[in-house]
């Protein structure tokens, strides 16, 4: 949230980051942890649907955590279980699902092509930067190329072996360390806010004998109860010092909203606000991880885990259909395809051997925009003259705009090889559809490149 700057342009957003801290406080107490789901899924509703797909998947392990406990408190009363022993088996359905099609909408024809970005992008992205072009110097294209495969298929390797390795509860620290190895990186050099999610999930897979470990260090602090309440406390009274800072200081939500890619200028004035805040403490908190992960006894004897009521498999079967969601047709955001270059829309489908279903027929459906100014309002429909749109998704904008009280929206596209150009929009009939709040925070369509060697992920 800071690396978005909402925590300090927003209240909800601040109130979700203390009531992470009032878990801290307390951690045996799951109602807080409620709270902060509640609190943190509101967040996703707000800025939905221009949100990530890792924020998806984060919002429905809000739903779940929220859901299981309500239902288990209301059916157990007073004699009920910890409602939290029944997330983590979901948890765990979630995670390797979520791996799952992480690379198998990478089996495309884009993602092995080395000249596309999906596989290569972090590549590009380490070897433009300052520092490490000042080890490695300038590279000859054929040993750009050969990195480049190796690109490709390690991070096919490595996301596929981390989800067998934590499968296996014998060797679940070596998915463990293996996702550090891969996330780890990928948050240094491109953006933090996905790894720490990651690690958090895999501390689900891990035997108890890793959190006695962690007990084990935290007693050798002598550290008591008050002082780590105190520090927490602490902690927390910055975040409403930056709400009240942001007023008189521009200059600080303008670095707290800067975007931590090392492609940006920003990275070469040095260690800023959003760089302390954001990067720094995310370099810490792997570091630390990786040390629980490395020294926690390994031994031979593991937990059972809880068997899962039948009704709750639902969570997992929903995840599922959403990953499936591209080639069903019923959206292709935030479905778990993060940096494939799957592309599923029209008559193309390059993935290696999942055809498209295409139970809904909305993506075949493609408008594409006039060489001249197509639109007066191509910031708010979000349309760039370089991309074509699924007419649905064009439809949906400009209901939405319509909504808002907008009028005059001149658009001009192709459809079906007919050029239409419209002064009043959002008077047309065939633009103005109904709408649920589902279609507008969950079914989306992304923007499709025009020249297909640009990314599309």
């Amino acid at each position: 949230m800071i690396h978005r700057s909402d925590i300090v342009s927003g209240v909800l957003p601040a109130l979700t980051v203390l009531s992470g801290g009032y878990v801290l406080l307390n951690p045996s107490k799951e109602i807080r942890l409620v709270l902060f789901s509640l609190l943190h899924a509101c967040v996703y509703i707000f800025h939905a649907p221009n949100t990530g797909n890792h924020a998806f998947f984060a919002f429905f392990v809000d739903l779940t955590i929220i859901i299981t406990f309500c239902v288990n408190y209301w059916s157990s009363g007073k004699d009920r279980i910890k409602s939290l022993v029944y997330v983590q088996p979901i948890l765990i359905a979630f995670t390797i699902i979520l791996y799952f099609f992480a690379v198998f909408h990478k089996l495309n024809w884009s993602y092995m092509n080395p000249d596309s970005c999906g596989g290569t992008m972090l590549l590009k992205v380490f070897l433009n930067n300052d520092i490490t072009s000042v080890f490695f110097g300038k590279l000859s294209s054929e040993t750009l190329t050969f990195l480049k495969h190796i690109s490709i298929y390690a991070s096919l390797v490595l996301e596929m072996l981390i989800p067998i390795f934590l499968l296996f509860r014998r060797f679940s620290w070596i998915g463990c360390l293996l996702g550090i190895l891969m996330h780890g990186i990928l948050g240094f050099i491109y953006f933090w806010h996905f790894t720490p999610m990651l690690f958090a999930l895999y501390v689900l897979f891990l035997p108890n004998s890793f959190f006695d470990r962690i007990y084990e260090v935290f007693q050798g602090f002598k550290l008591n109860s008050k002082n780590v309440k105190m520090v927490i406390w602490g902690a927390m009274l910055f975040i409403p010092i930056l709400y009240v800072l942001k007023f008189q200081y521009p200059q600080i939500v303008s670095e707290l909203g800067n975007f931590s890619r090392n492609t940006q200028s920003d990275w070469s004035i040095g260690l800023n606000i959003r760089s302390f805040i954001g990067w720094f403490p995310f370099l810490i908190y792997t570091l630390i991880f990786s040390y629980f992960v490395l020294s926690f006894p390994r031994k031979n004897t593991f937990e059972k885990r809880i068997k899962l009521p039948t009704a709750y498999y639902i969570f997992p079967l929903i995840l599922i259909l959403n990953g499936l969601s591209p080639y069903l047709g019923t959206k292709t955001h935030q479905s778990f395809s993060m940096f494939s270059g799957l592309m599923t829309h029209g008559e193309r489908n390059n993935h290696l051997f999942m055809p498209n279903l295409n139970i809904v027929k909305a993506q075949n459906d493609i408008v594409i925009p006039c060489q001249k100014e197509h639109t007066n309002y191509a910031k708010q429909l979000r349309w760039r003259k370089n991309e074509k749109m699924v007419f649905y998704e064009l439809q949906k904008r400009v209901t939405v705009l319509k909504e808002k009280g907008n009028s005059g929206i001149e658009l001009c596209f192709q459809r079906n090889g007919k050029q239409i150009q419209l002064q009043n929009a959002e008077l047309d009939s065939s633009l103005i559809i109904p709408l649920s709040w589902i279609d507008k925070k969950f079914r989306i369509y992304r923007e499709i490149p025009i020249n297909a060697s640009k990314c599309y992920y």
